[in-house]
């Protein structure tokens, strides 16, 4: 029923029982979750993002360490080490 009055029908006038023709339940579920799955997405991409960030600042950080100079090691009769650089055979 459609009218200016909001208020609900009262029992004396009817004897009507008045129900939506759909479940709430469903629909509210429906208008909840979006933002939920929302946020769980902007959480997981900045998540993403913020490992693979880490994981290239490990590698470039360490790369002094992976990568060793070609040099030759030779000790003197004083047990001085000495480095040369080797060859290049380029």
């Amino acid at each position: 029923m459609v009218g200016p009055d909001f208020y609900p029908p009262t029992r004396r006038l009817s004897e009507k029982l008045w129900v939506h023709s759909e479940p709430c339940g469903p629909i509210l579920k429906s208008y909840l979750s979006f933002p939920i799955k929302l946020r769980i997405g902007i959480i997981s991409a900045f998540a993403t993002i913020t490992m693979a960030a880490i994981a290239l600042c490990l590698a470039l950080g360490l790369e002094e360490y992976w990568k060793t100079p070609p040099v030759e090691t030779t000790v003197d009769d004083f047990n001085r080490v000495k480095y040369k650089p080797k060859p290049s055979l380029t």
